[in-house]
C-alpha cells in the first residue's frame, strides 16, 4: 500500500506571449488605465478613452471605490497648440424667499424639500441662515410647538377663529 503522493500543479502566474499577442490594443490599454487609476490617488481620466466602449465607468470596476475623478473632457484649441481641459459645470442656486419657508413650514422636511423643488440639504441649509428672523430654534415638529408663535396666523392662515369668524364683529 505504498502510494506516492501525486503532483499538484500550481497555477501559471506567468503570461504566455500568444495570450498576450490575442488581446486587442483597446483591451491592454484599459487594462494599463485600470492599473494605473488603482495604484494613483488623485487621477482624472477622461470620459472618451475609448473609441470602442465610450461609456466606460472605471469607478465600478470590481465593486471597488477608485480614487477616480471623471470630467466631462472638452477639447481647446489656442494658438500654442490643443489640450483638453474640464468642461465648466453650470451650477444651479436654488433661492428660496421667506414666504416660500413659511408656506411649507407645517409640512416635513422631506415634503417641503419635494414642494420647493430643492434637495433637503438645501432647503436645511436656507432654513439655518433665516430661522432666527422667523422666531424659530429649529423645524417645527407639530402643531403646538408653533402655536405661541407671531409667524402662527401666517403658517396657519385657516385656524378656527377665522373659519368662525371671532375676529370680525
Amino acid at each position: 500500500m505504498n502510494r506516492k503522493p501525486s503532483k499538484i500543479s500550481k497555477p501559471s502566474t506567468k503570461l504566455n506571449s500568444n495570450k498576450l499577442s490575442n488581446r486587442s490594443s483597446s483591451s491592454l490599454s484599459s487594462i494599463t488605465l485600470i492599473s494605473f487609476a488603482k495604484s494613483s490617488t488623485t487621477t482624472s481620466i477622461p470620459n472618451n478613452t475609448h473609441k470602442n466602449n465610450n461609456n466606460t465607468n472605471i469607478e465600478n470596476y470590481n465593486n471597488s471605490p477608485l480614487a477616480v475623478s471623471l470630467f466631462n473632457w472638452k477639447k481647446r484649441e489656442t494658438k500654442y497648440g490643443t489640450f483638453f481641459s474640464a468642461a465648466p459645470v453650470n451650477s444651479y442656486k436654488r433661492a428660496i424667499s421667506n414666504e416660500e419657508m413659511i408656506r411649507v413650514l407645517h409640512l416635513s422636511q422631506i415634503q417641503a424639500a419635494k414642494i420647493l423643488d430643492c434637495h433637503l440639504s438645501t432647503l436645511k441649509r436656507r432654513f439655518n441662515k433665516t430661522k432666527h428672523s422667523l422666531g424659530l430654534d429649529a423645524w417645527p415638529q407639530n402643531y403646538q410647538s408653533i402655536r405661541h408663535l407671531p409667524i402662527f396666523k401666517e403658517i396657519y392662515p385657516m385656524n378656527l377663529s377665522f373659519i368662525l369668524n371671532k375676529d370680525s364683529k
